[in-house]
């Protein structure tokens, strides 16, 4: 089975979580191009290459050495962003760096001509190879874009000017496709021949379905995790009564709507993981878009074995960075993707305490970790989520503080806890598995 997703997302991990406890065999096809898919996600791009040419089954990190360049040149930097290409002096290209792992390993590289204009550009990929290349001209525009198999052979051409994409084997065009929809059908059309099921999470996927003529209302599901999609379902009634089940995941967006938007709507969690170990780490953590964490100074004072990280998706202002006057504080402006990971593996407490929006969709990602859930009745985005017992009054700081201290002095009490998190998030699980076991290829 197949779960069609737009692009990878904050959200994408833990749906992945989900499917998996209750589908072994489950997988994700990302439309939009990403070349560091994680394990169970493959790009439409990835797919159409493993047709005609398989891809490798491991990943492999592309440090410097073995980036495709004369074995004469050589790479030099004073930064962790990116290195020059030099020989003899000059400078022949640039390599970029992966921003999510070591600085010895290449994302893309520049190539340049005699005269310093750029001519090509390579894009690296997960499994350690050129995934494609982009081909300029000499006005310094992309004409072209090559998608390449594992040993360097074009599969797939793509023409900016007409938006046409040529698939190749052996030296030879076997099909075009005008535009990126028709190649998205394509990939749907191969699922299919191979007997794959899928499973739509966006309207224009479920029109795609539908024009392949591939939509079994007898056996098929649709999955929403974005508010619009979901709404924008409800407003089309050509789309009603083609499925059999409609699959709404709870978060933020999606929360507010009800079994009755749709008669065979059903809300489902996303998982939480148990542990049977004591995994308990004196770290907490809060993601915002705000300044405003209520009880933070509270909750630092009255716990200094704890250290409360707070993360931001943009710059952050003095009023929060004054936050840092305690030294068990942290304040992450603009955080990057690899340092979100580190501190969700490295806390045991996520404090839902921020005022206003919630940011990468924290509550989903917090409680796939798992983190044990905590927050005031002012600033929940998702209690849905939460034990009731760490749903705090507002204003209530001084109880917050309390609970939070027995807690982080107490792991075997704080395993209960969080493994009751997990118990309560994961009782949709059971409806899920009965849904996806009927139908024929399911």
């Amino acid at each position: 089975m197949y779960i069609l997703i737009d692009s990878f997302t904050n959200t994408s991990l833990p749906l992945q979580n989900t499917m998996a406890e209750v589908i072994a065999d489950s997988a994700f096809l990302v439309f939009n191009d990403d070349r560091f898919l994680p394990f169970g996600f493959i790009s439409m791009f990835d797919l159409i290459v493993d047709s005609i040419s398989p891809l490798p089954k491991s990943f492999k990190d592309v440090y410097l050495p073995c980036v495709n360049i004369p074995e004469y040149y050589c790479i030099s930097s004073d930064t962790n962003l990116y290195g020059n290409i030099n020989h003899l002096g000059q400078k022949k290209g640039t390599a970029w760096f992966r921003r999510d792992c070591l600085n010895t390993c290449a994302d893309r590289v520049e190539r340049l001509d005699e005269n310093g204009n750029i001519v090509r550009l390579d894009f690296y990929n997960r499994y350690g190879f050129i995934a494609y290349s982009d081909f300029y001209d000499d006005n310094k525009e992309a004409v072209s874009r090559s998608y390449y198999s594992p040993d360097n052979k074009p599969i797939l051409i793509y023409s900016y000017s007409s938006d046409t994409y040529c698939l190749i084997q052996n030296s030879r065009i076997i099909g075009t496709f005008a535009g990126t929809d028709e190649l998205k059908t394509y990939c749907i059309s191969l699922l299919h021949s191979s007997g794959q099921r899928m499973i739509p999470t966006t309207v224009h996927q479920i029109s795609l379905l539908m024009k392949e003529n591939i939509l079994d209302h007898q056996t098929d599901i649709f999955l929403f995790q974005a508010e619009e999609e979901y709404r924008a379902y409800l407003e089309d009634p050509t789309l009603h009564g083609k499925s059999r089940h409609i699959l709404i995941m709870n978060n933020e967006s999606t929360k507010k709507y009800t079994l009755a938007d749709s008669e065979s709507a059903l809300m489902i969690r996303y998982v939480s993981k148990t542990k049977s170990v004591l995994p308990l780490q004196q770290h907490a953590l809060t993601l915002t878009r705000s300044d405003q964490i209520e009880g933070l100074a509270e909750l630092a004072q009255s716990n200094p074995q704890i250290t409360f990280h707070v993360a931001a998706n943009t710059m952050v202002s003095p009023t929060l960075l004054a936050y840092e006057q305690y030294g068990n504080v942290k304040i992450y402006p603009s955080i990057s993707p690899r340092k979100l990971h580190e501190l969700f593996s490295i806390s045991s407490f996520y404090l839902d305490i921020n005022h206003y929006g919630e940011v990468f969709d924290a509550i989903v990602s917090a409680v796939g970790a798992p983190l044990l859930l905590m927050g005031f009745e002012d600033t929940l985005h998702n209690p849905d989520y939460i034990l009731p017992e760490f749903i705090f009054a507002a204003g209530n700081h001084n109880s917050f503080s309390e609970t939070l201290q027995q807690l982080s002095s107490d792991p075997a009490l704080y395993v209960n806890y969080l493994n009751r998190q997990s118990e309560e998030n994961n009782k949709s699980l059971e409806i899920l598995k009965s849904l996806l076991s009927e139908g024929e290829n399911i």
